[in-house]
């Protein structure tokens, strides 16, 4: 592959952590003195995993993309996603994910690598532990210009025990000691580390304006530590990622570069 630009990013998306969480995550504050950052970023509505993911993916509202609910497939054609724009630029992107739906956030043959290991069968834990494994060695192994991680474990464990309960707690932390463990082993000076929640929760569930507040973090060489940004949408992962590797965005997107 003809490399033509060395700047990489791995985005990774830590499912319904609410920015509350983070006070009660001592390695989730700890990377973030190392970043730029917002507490307070917005997603869409619906708050629901899938229109979330679609839009950070597509940078479109989802009257724009379509995607509605979590099981519906047959938007990935009304909006380029930014996978699809490395595909046609040659950038190899590789996806490490435990929810399956996750599969139809990129088109067929558009990914260099697609990991997916089954929460529900392994479980979440288990699963997620083998997937930071194969990261680890993937990354290691090949240059892969884009990364996405998706992380399960906090977004059921809020369904299951409730938001900001104490099992939500141990899987926010829990979650943070995997994600440390990709970063240290996989990121160098030419990766930029983007982590991001796809929506918040109340009780035990997420859909509505109540869920709309997510914490943003970025770390890279492109962005001073200690920097508070401003007015940040979820849409603006995609234009920051394309930016970070020079590339343009689809004409349709929304949203802006963060720098």
């Amino acid at each position: 592959m003809n490399i033509v630009n060395d700047q990489k990013v791995i985005l990774i998306v830590t499912d319904g952590m609410d920015p509350a969480a983070i006070e009660h995550v001592p390695k989730a504050k700890e990377f973030m003195k190392d970043c730029a950052y917002a507490l307070d970023a917005k997603t869409v509505i619906p708050a629901i995993t899938m229109p979330c993911h679609v839009s950070l993916f597509k940078s479109v509202d989802p009257e724009k993309h379509g995607c509605f609910d979590n099981y519906d497939p047959g938007y990935y054609n009304k909006v380029k996603a930014m996978t699809d724009i490395f595909h046609r630029r040659d950038r190899r992107s590789a996806m490490f994910y435990t929810w399956g739906e996750l599969r139809d956030l990129a088109k067929p043959g558009s990914m260099a690598y697609d990991c997916f290991v089954s929460g529900y069968y392994n479980g979440i834990e288990k699963a997620t532990k083998e997937l930071t494994d194969k990261a680890i060695d993937y990354l290691n192994n090949n240059f892969t210009s884009f990364t996405f991680f998706h992380h399960d474990l906090i977004d059921s464990h809020g369904h299951g025990f409730g938001w900001m309960s104490e099992k939500y707690i141990e899987a926010c932390n829990f979650v943070w000691d995997e994600i440390y463990r990709l970063v240290d082993a996989a990121a160098d000076e030419n990766t930029t580390v983007i982590i991001v929640s796809d929506h918040s929760g109340h009780d035990h569930d997420h859909c509505d304006e109540r869920d709309v507040t997510i914490p943003l973090m970025i770390r890279g060489k492109d962005f001073k530590a200690g920097t508070v940004l401003k007015d940040v949408s979820i849409k603006d992962v995609a234009p920051t990622i394309l930016k970070i590797l020079d590339l343009v965005p689809d004409e349709a997107w929304e949203g802006k570069a963060l720098y």
